[in-house]
């Protein structure tokens, strides 16, 4: 019995061990996913992802709707400076640059020197034919520097030539091309934005299926560990209850003033002793001589 009950032990043991790690099991994988997911709960993730998608629609088409505004006025600067963006930006760079500001200085000098100049003489003398090979060698000078610096994209080289108006312009069409460029990539990132959250949104279902599949295996494995326990409880208790329960709850003890026996009885034993005795003698002489048969 002892020996049987230790079997019983040892497979409800192992029983509960592999009960107790199946249970662990399913609890880590329903965590990890639940981390991974990120759904906790998908009702409300939902109407989050939705406005949120709204919000960021919203935005984007602001953006949008900038973007374009900043490229039709840019449009019209290039077509009123007949200067690309590219373009105008050289000439700012230009313009900006120490050395490229002193000669456009010495060869706006020049320039109104030999207006000056030939306001007096003509273009033959030596003195307006000097004043044109300055203002050539300026020019050449000039267009040098130019070219090593913006390659081969054309720059407007009048920029500070006393036209104020059209450096001003220029710096409008820059900051125009670059406004547009920046609004539309704010409004790409919000489309990037967008794009993930609705994919969130319609990879919720199967997220949810699969956090309610992996939710009951978690419950089933639980379900299975805790009847175990149970069973296991139960039967300890049975097995001590199978043993008597005895409680001595008076010892024995001896009188130590013996009871002597009856007369009644010692006469009574007398008599049947001495009547049996006597049938069986006569029955033993009854075999032994066949004349005191009767």
């Amino acid at each position: 019995g002892a020996a049987n009950n230790r079997a019983k032990e040892g497979f409800s043991q192992k029983q509960l061990d592999k009960a107790r790690q199946k249970l662990t099991e399913a609890q880590t994988t329903l965590a990890q996913f639940k981390q991974e997911s990120g759904l906790v709960n998908s009702e409300e993730q939902t109407k989050g992802l939705v406005e949120a998608i709204n919000a960021l629609s919203t935005s984007q088409a602001q953006a949008e709707a900038q973007a374009q505004a900043s490229r039709g006025r840019a449009k019209i600067l290039e077509t009123r400076l007949r200067l690309s963006p590219d373009e105008a930006v050289q000439s700012l760079g230009l313009d900006q640059n120490e050395d490229y500001r002193s000669l456009r200085s010495k060869l706006t000098e020049a320039e109104s020197n030999l207006g000056k100049l030939r306001s007096i003489f003509t273009d033959r003398t030596p003195q307006v034919q000097r004043a044109l090979s300055d203002r050539e060698a300026l020019r050449s000078q000039l267009q040098k520097y130019v070219n090593r610096s913006v390659g081969s994209i054309k720059a407007d080289t009048t920029v500070t030539s006393g036209a104020e108006g059209r450096g001003n312009l220029i710096q409008q069409l820059v900051t125009a091309e670059a406004e547009a460029s920046g609004q539309q990539q704010q409004a790409e990132q919000l489309q990037k934005q967008i794009d993930q959250r609705r994919a969130s949104l319609t990879a919720i279902p199967a997220v949810q299926a699969k956090l309610i599949s992996l939710q009951r295996q978690a419950d089933v494995a639980e379900g299975v560990y805790k009847g175990l326990i149970a069973q296991v409880q139960q039967s300890n208790i049975d097995a001590f209850n199978a043993y008597p329960n005895i409680q001595e709850l008076n010892p024995p003890v001896v009188d130590s003033k013996p009871a002597s026996p009856k007369l009644s009885v010692m006469a009574i034993n007398a008599l049947l002793a001495s009547l049996v005795g006597s049938i069986a003698l006569v029955l033993l002489l009854e075999t032994r001589n066949p004349l005191l048969n009767p």
